[in-house]
């Protein structure tokens, strides 16, 4: 889903790590965190498949504690289902 970078936190608290916000069309947006590596920068914009960061554990207080990535979605501020917006390799949702 393509977007401009909102927010970019690298030293996160231990709920979220470092974290990722990127704001899209129809007042959308979607919130990454967890991650180990951020590659973009606040006003960035990017589209749908860009390389945004990397999965992590920078979260710790996080149950997993394989790699992974937290993703989040709001629509008008109201939490969403982010396969809503978001297509995940092999899942048909979109």
């Amino acid at each position: 889903y393509d977007g401009e970078v909102t927010s970019v936190i690298e030293s996160g608290d231990a709920s979220t790590g470092k974290l990722i916000r990127i704001k899209h069309a129809d007042n959308v947006e979607t919130v990454y965190s967890s991650l180990d590596s951020i590659t973009v920068a606040v006003g960035d914009k990017v589209k749908s498949g860009d390389q945004i960061g990397t999965v992590g554990t920078s979260g710790n207080y996080e149950v997993f504690e394989m790699p992974h990535v937290r993703l989040m979605a709001y629509k008008n501020g109201k939490p969403v289902n982010p396969e809503n917006f978001v297509e995940f390799p092999g899942n048909e949702n979109k």
